[in-house]
């Protein structure tokens, strides 16, 4: 018998975790990668490259230790802080990918259109998923035993209904899934709606360049 063949959607996190797991289990991966890298959220080269949201900012350090945060087949190095900075959470992942070889496994620039039951669904218990090359626009249709979606849950953006936000209020809104840094704020008031890790970490940003900061909750 074949060894069954299995769709990863996403080279984040838990597409690779999820890629090791499949080679682990004697199944086949293939797994598609929108960006040019992997790594997700983490990738923010590639996030700002191509548009995406959220991305990490600048100063962004990981709120979970080392030891909490590392997959545990593949502590990272004694020698790392116990806390990391984004540039280096994402050398982790290229590490971990080179060290059980995973690249070879992972399709970049690839957009998935369409997953859907097979024909033979109901005896096969198969899919078919299709999916579009962003270097030459080539489309294919491929059907595997198995799909993991490992896309992420946050890639769309959730707004608070304020009266007036949209049509009268004249400042800038962003949204913490496209802050960068806080030097676009110097010298102005900043509200930061929410008091999450992100709305905190942004707060104290802000506060040392901003003329005034509240944090709203």
């Amino acid at each position: 018998m074949l060894p069954k063949r299995v769709c990863v959607i996403g080279a984040g996190p838990a597409g690779l975790a999820a890629t090791k797991s499949c080679l682990d289990n004697q199944l086949v991966p293939v797994c598609y990668e929108l960006c040019s890298g992997l790594g997700g959220t983490w990738n923010n080269k590639e996030r700002i490259r191509m548009k995406l949201s959220p991305k990490v900012y600048e100063s962004l350090i990981t709120n979970l230790s080392k030891e909490a945060s590392a997959f545990s087949d593949f502590p990272m190095p004694k020698e790392w802080p116990p806390y990391q900075e984004w540039r280096q959470y994402l050398r982790y992942f290229e590490l971990y990918a080179d060290k059980f070889d995973l690249k070879r496994y992972i399709e970049f620039d690839v957009a998935v259109l369409e997953v859907h039951k097979s024909l033979s669904y109901s005896q096969t218990g198969s899919w078919i998923v299709r999916s579009k090359s962003l270097i030459n626009g080539n489309e294919k249709e491929i059907e595997f035993d198995a799909v993991i979606v490992a896309s992420g849950g946050k890639t769309k953006q959730k707004w608070p209904e304020y009266s007036g936000l949209k049509d009268r209020f004249r400042g800038k809104v962003l949204h913490s899934g496209n802050y960068e840094s806080a030097e676009e704020f110097k010298g102005k008031a900043v509200l930061i709606c929410g008091a999450g890790n992100s709305g905190c970490d942004i707060a104290v940003n802000c506060s040392s360049v901003a003329s005034n900061v509240l944090l709203s909750t």
